[in-house]
């Protein structure tokens, strides 16, 4: 029996500064208690957002902002390692490492494909109720069971089989009897789906019609987490505190609270941020990243990541059946003019449904470069030489891909694709996408496991019900099975190249850009940590002292 044990070991962020004054010559009195400092306020941080929180049931789909918060209201047993950006001072980089957090202990059985956590005793949720192996255990159980949760589906990605293979085998072990150790078996047990629950508060709470309580924990929670909602005015701002009962400690908390406040519009959440009424500000646009550099009242942190923009074309859907025509839309798409005239480059071109920073990304079969000719030929050959009328959905909420939209209608016109652009509201734009209903579209897609397999698994695996290109090719899912749960990275190379030549040839998307992820903070405004899931962890957030 091979065994491997992982220790915890605990970083904490230091936002407090010691401050010594030494006087020259005659020697400082002896400190009393009447002449000693106060303690060092911790800071409230303001965040405007760019939407609301529709609600937090930790199980379900949501609204982003929903995604934020229950990111810091439930904590799974471990988490992805953090380490400090060398490049920019205050960011938080998270690499491909998970070690344990609540579970101290995390030991790898691999022969058996066995993991073994254990759970120490006086962990509490905020009711005081213990936190215990059994707690993580229940997660398990909710999150397979409960008829609304999209966790099942994580399952296989971490070897897992059925929230029975998840065993308390006490109050301080809990144990994954695993089918097989996968390239994600730790990456999805740190995600916060998995966070520890309350069995006592879920029954307390239940109904005959909904037994696992799932109603109450949309606008409720049971924090395993860090922070706890303490005001809630929907559609205005939600306040959040450190829960008292947290595992790291009140020195673990870089301020005292964080409000979250709803602005939908761009321009107010800049002003307010350049007028010092909020510390950070989310969804800027990325036209204004460069005066908001130079403006000495704000800081600005920007990092690159997986997250991939594209243009989705229904292959079940007249025109977009044809492969061709998806050939010639690809060629007539102006990519550069996009990363600089809607990114101000702060974005670099797609040329992979695999995003540059994932492993086993290539743009070797990219052939997709600009080219009108290219562009018209193949339109010709799919059997519209005097050119067709398409329309164009896209998400009013998001003003790059609204402007993308614009630029991408100009180039098509060359060629003689007219296309109308419908600019949808959120609701109406996610119920057509989900329905499948939307013959071309632009989405955008991250994985917050970063694994190529898991990426195109999701988004262009027949069947799958986020391929919202409903493109299917039988060879691509055998490259996807075969390398999906592989260890080896000889396997894993091969069959995801494989895998990018054929969907890049097959073109079900045209492949836009990955734009960087800006975050613009006040002055002094410091801990912005990225995770895989990109969401914000307001634990590291605090402001420096001058």
């Amino acid at each position: 029996m091979k065994l491997r044990s992982l220790y915890l070991i605990t970083i904490l962020l230091i936002a407090s500064l010691l401050v010594g004054v030494i006087s020259c010559g005659t020697p400082a009195p002896e400190p009393t208690p009447t002449t000693a400092p106060p303690p060092v306020e911790k800071p409230v941080m303001v965040i405007a957002l760019d939407s609301d929180i529709d609600h937090i049931n930790p199980q379900e789909f949501r609204s982003d902002a929903g995604y934020h918060a229950v990111a810091n209201l439930y904590e799974p047993a471990i988490l992805q390692v953090l380490v400090p950006d060398p490049d920019q001072e205050g960011v938080l980089l998270g690499i491909a490492e998970y070690g344990p957090g609540m579970a101290t202990e995390v030991t790898v059985d691999e022969e058996n494909a066995v993991i073994t956590l254990h759970i120490p005793d006086g962990l509490k949720f905020p009711n005081g109720n213990p936190i215990t192996a059994h707690s993580f255990k229940y997660a398990y159980d909710l999150a397979f069971q409960m008829p609304t949760s999209y966790a099942p589906v994580l399952f296989p990605y971490m070897g897992l089989a059925s929230h029975e293979d998840v065993v308390a085998v006490d109050d301080n072990t809990l144990e994954f009897h695993l089918e097989q150790l996968t390239p994600l078996t730790l990456a999805v047990m740190a995600f916060n789906p998995f966070g520890a629950l309350d069995e006592a508060t879920i029954a307390e709470n239940a109904t005959a019609d909904d037994e696992w309580a799932a109603e109450w924990l949309r606008r409720n929670s049971m924090s395993s987490g860090p922070y706890v909602i303490t005001e809630w005015e929907q559609g205005v701002e939600y306040v959040f505190e450190p829960s008292p009962n947290y595992w790291q400690g009140e020195d673990y908390f870089q301020n005292s609270k964080v409000i979250l406040r709803v602005v939908p519009s761009a321009e107010d959440r800049e002003l307010l941020l350049r007028q010092g009424d909020v510390d950070m500000a989310w969804g800027l646009p990325y036209k204004n990243v460069d005066d908001l550099k130079a403006d000495p009242n704000v800081e600005v942190y920007n990092v690159s990541t997986t997250r991939l923009f594209y243009l989705g074309m229904n292959n079940n859907l007249p025109p977009f059946d044809n492969k061709a025509l998806r050939q010639a839309i690809s060629y007539a798409i102006p990519y550069d003019t996009l990363v600089e005239e809607v990114f101000y480059g702060y974005a670099q071109k797609a040329t992979s449904p695999i995003p540059v920073g994932m492993p086993t990304h290539t743009d070797e079969f990219w052939p997709y470069d600009t080219d009108l000719d290219m562009a018209a030929d193949k339109l010709e050959e799919a059997g519209y030489p005097d050119g067709l009328d398409v329309t164009l959905a896209v998400r009013m909420s998001v003003p790059w891909d609204v402007e993308a939209a614009t630029w991408i209608q100009a180039s098509l016109a060359e060629v003689g694709i007219n296309v109308t652009i419908d600019r949808l509201p959120d609701a109406q734009f996610f119920d057509q996408l989900n329905g499948h209903q939307l013959p071309l579209f632009i989405h955008d897609w991250y994985s917050w496991g970063n694994d190529p397999s898991y990426q195109l698994s999701f988004l262009l695996k027949c069947g799958q019900f986020t391929n919202y290109a409903d493109y299917c090719n039988e060879r691509v899912d055998e490259l996807i099975e075969t390398t999906a749960w592989s260890l080896d990275a000889a396997v894993k190379e091969a069959g995801m190249r494989e895998a990018q030549q054929i969907i890049i040839d097959d073109a079900p998307w045209a492949f836009l850009y990955q734009p960087d992820l800006i975050v613009a903070g006040s002055k002094g405004f410091t801990g912005f940590a990225v995770v895989d899931d990109q969401l914000l962890r307001f634990a590291y957030m605090g402001k420096t002292t001058e």
